[in-house]
């Protein structure tokens, strides 16, 4: 009983950093004015209702530390490559190569893995298409020496995101087209 005990308070702890995160995030976005929070406490309310419903457990909630960790990666992915995709638009001579490839899975169905395909999304260069058979297929704008060891990164993040032990090593995929 001390066990179940334990989980619901650690729950209730990861639940309300969640929402202190999300209040938080609301307000520096918001500008911190008054008015915003008639859209932000329903917005967070939603949130925080759908991820207790979609969370697979109370260890698949994100850390609260970790997220500071891997918001810092984001940002500084985001910039990075949209850095290059806007030289890649600009530069005289420089051409995309869009192109497919497909990338091993290895985070847990769940949050963290729908974690990882949205962030995968929503940096520049690379776009999360379909899931088949455990692997990713990531539309990319152009090709790099290890088109893969970005996309280990961030898996590697998401993980620590959601404290899930760091992701097997990634052994490589090929190009699906």
């Amino acid at each position: 009983m001390d066990g179940m005990r334990e989980v619901r308070a650690r729950f209730g702890r990861a639940r309300a950093a969640f929402v202190l995160l999300l209040a938080v995030t609301w307000w520096v976005l918001s500008g911190g004015g008054p008015g915003s929070w008639i859209v932000g406490v329903p917005a967070i309310a939603v949130a925080t209702a759908w991820s207790v419903r979609h969370a697979a457990g109370p260890g698949r909630l994100p850390q609260p530390f970790a997220f500071i960790r891997f918001a810092a990666y984001f940002l500084r992915e985001s910039l990075r490559s949209g850095i290059y995709v806007a030289g890649l638009a600009v530069r005289p001579g420089a051409r995309p190569e869009p192109h497919f490839v497909l990338y091993d899975l290895r985070l847990p169905p769940g949050p963290a893995r729908w974690t990882f395909l949205n962030t995968v999304s929503l940096l520049p260069g690379t776009l999360s298409v379909a899931i088949a058979d455990e692997a990713l297929s990531v539309h990319r704008i152009s090709a790099g020496p290890d088109h893969d060891a970005d996309l280990h990164e961030c898996e590697r993040r998401v993980a620590g995101l959601f404290g899930i032990d760091a992701v097997a090593e990634h052994t490589g995929s090929a190009p699906d087209a």
